[in-house]
């Protein structure tokens, strides 16, 4: 499920809690934009997964505010099995 930043601030909490979305794969640049919407979804997030270069502060708000696993993505990291990330706990 697409995440349209440009549909207004309130567009990612909307499709993250009317999609029971579980799992967000992010660009580092738009973790702030997750960061404000985080107190709103934080019940239904299980896993964030976030590539590129971060903005500490939305980083570290992300992990405050959201009760999931959020794991930064690097170029040499392979994902060998699905099971793994649909199971982060």
């Amino acid at each position: 499920m697409p995440l349209y930043d440009s549909l207004g601030e309130t567009a990612v909490e909307y499709t993250v809690n009317h999609s029971a979305t579980a799992l967000v794969f992010v660009q580092a640049s738009k973790l702030g934009l997750l960061a404000k919407a985080a107190p709103k979804v934080k019940d239904s997030l299980r896993a964030v997964v976030f590539w590129g270069g971060s903005d500490a502060a939305a980083e570290a708000a992300v992990r405050k505010e959201v009760r999931a696993r959020v794991l930064r993505f690097r170029r040499s990291c392979t994902c060998q099995c699905w099971g793994l990330v649909v199971l982060l706990e």
